[in-house]
């Protein structure tokens, strides 16, 4: 009788310890296609950008700081390009800052769509609160992210018209 308590209790333990330091995980459903509007702050940069979901990647759109308004950035698994004024600018996605503020909350609505709304970005822990499986917060290391503006795209179609004379 006592091994058999013993052993018990040995199970309850490694079942607790082994749940200790995971990453939360979450049933998520967000749409392969979307766009969100984030509000970026930390104690040294405030922004805002509007980050649509598209197939195979994100088209960033900066609103916010003035300076950098107009930036648009296309973001893929493989590589990015910015484009400012009259520049344009690739590079691979290895050669990104890692704590930028606008590539880490990309990292994180992707971190969403796979399912984990908290765990740990460029040694920053992440925690994104859900609401009605659409992302309404981040807390990113120091940095603080409000969505809004969520909406699913609508799937683009094409359309044939041909004349018969």
């Amino acid at each position: 009788m006592k091994r058999f308590i013993m052993m018990c209790m040995c199970i309850c333990a490694i079942s607790t310890a082994s749940a200790c330091g995971s990453s939360k995980s979450a049933e998520i459903s967000l749409p392969k296609s979307y766009t969100v509007t984030a509000d970026i702050s930390s104690d040294d940069f405030a922004g805002k950008a509007q980050f649509e979901r598209l197939e195979g990647g994100w088209q960033i759109s900066v609103s916010e700081p003035k300076t950098l308004a107009g930036m648009e950035i296309s973001l893929t698994d493989a590589d990015c390009k910015i484009s400012f004024e009259e520049m344009e600018q690739t590079f691979s996605r290895e050669e990104l800052p890692a704590n930028s503020p606008i590539f880490l909350t990309a990292r994180v609505l992707e971190k969403c769509a796979a399912g984990k709304v908290s765990g740990k970005i460029s040694s920053e822990d992440y925690d994104v609160e859900m609401k009605n499986d659409k992302p309404k917060s981040a807390e990113i290391g120091e940095m603080s992210v409000k969505f809004s503006k969520f909406a699913k795209n609508k799937p683009h179609s094409v359309c044939a018209v041909y004349y018969v004379n």
